[in-house]
């Protein structure tokens, strides 16, 4: 039986890598904050900081409305919040049972599991080996870019090592301390190294979903038809898609034995426009034909 650590990283890899693709999300500027923040949108999920006078960092319910709440400690520091708010959306987005979620008890598995989704999410494998192997930044550097504390990069770093290499314990802390007190980065870079493949591997084989393409599509075209998005001819998708994209409109016409389905911007297209379009897309369609 495989350690939850891959479980974990592999949702997170699915769910974060084509995020960054749809955004080309580059090592020298990621960070966690446009993906936290498409998540909460999408879901619904509600943030709010209290001072929890330090009794716990953070906790995430789901009241009777069936609406999931986050809740952070705003008077830690910005690294530990960035890490508890992450914390929390990986208790939801890793379907965990129950509804009300605490880090009273580290050593439950649910709260493991959010740890190591936190962790990914705020230091990616595809960003660390940018940073490390390509850009050969430091380990102060990272984290400073990162948003997150040292001991937070630590622990990661000790996470890929302990579940990527046959290095026992002692010999991954002793590459990542030399690393961090900068008395020597070859170590960590030999083993980047050697991860190198796989980690670019993992990042090549994400892929978009239909919603991510739509989005993609939206962001560069105001119209778009079956030919970019085959998907635009099930009904249950677009449904779906209006819902997602509120200024989003769908529609299908059929002329002369051909049937076009397309979709467009309310906000940048007018009726007259879209009708247009839509000509042109026909002759396009009907070239493609013969």
């Amino acid at each position: 039986m495989k350690h939850p650590y891959f479980k974990v990283t592999q949702k997170a890899k699915e769910l974060l890598y084509p995020f960054m693709k749809l955004n080309d999300m580059k090592a020298s500027s990621y960070t966690y904050h446009s993906f936290f923040e498409s998540q909460i949108s999408s879901n619904n999920i509600l943030v709010i900081g209290h001072d929890l006078r330090n009794t716990i960092s953070g906790f995430s319910i789901i009241d009777n409305q069936g609406t999931y709440l986050i809740t952070y400690d705003s008077s830690h520091h910005q690294h530990r919040q960035n890490f508890t708010k992450c914390h929390e959306l990986g208790h939801y987005l890793l379907n965990h049972d129950g509804k009300v979620f605490t880090d009273n008890n580290e050593n439950n598995l649910q709260e493991i599991e959010a740890d190591y989704f936190s962790s990914f999410i705020l230091m990616p494998d595809i960003i660390l080996l940018g940073n490390i192997l390509h850009k050969n930044k430091s380990f102060q550097d990272i984290f400073h870019s990162l948003d997150v504390s040292p001991s937070a990069l630590f622990r990661r770093l000790n996470d890929i090592l302990s579940f990527n290499t046959n290095l026992n314990a002692t010999e991954i802390n002793s590459i990542i301390w030399d690393y961090q007190s900068n008395r020597d980065r070859n170590d960590i870079q030999s083993i980047f190294s050697s991860l190198k493949d796989g980690i670019i591997k993992d990042y090549r084989q994400a892929k978009l979903s239909p919603f991510d393409k739509l989005q993609q599509l939206l962001t560069n075209k105001n119209f778009i038809t079956h030919q970019l998005l085959p998907e635009l001819k099930e009904q249950s998708f677009c449904q779906k898609a209006k819902k997602v994209f509120p200024y989003l409109k769908t529609w299908s016409q059929y002329d002369k034995g051909l049937t076009l389905w397309y979709a467009w911007d309310s906000k940048q297209l007018t009726d007259m426009e879209v009708s247009r379009k839509v000509k042109f897309a026909f002759y396009d369609l009907q070239n493609k034909k013969d």
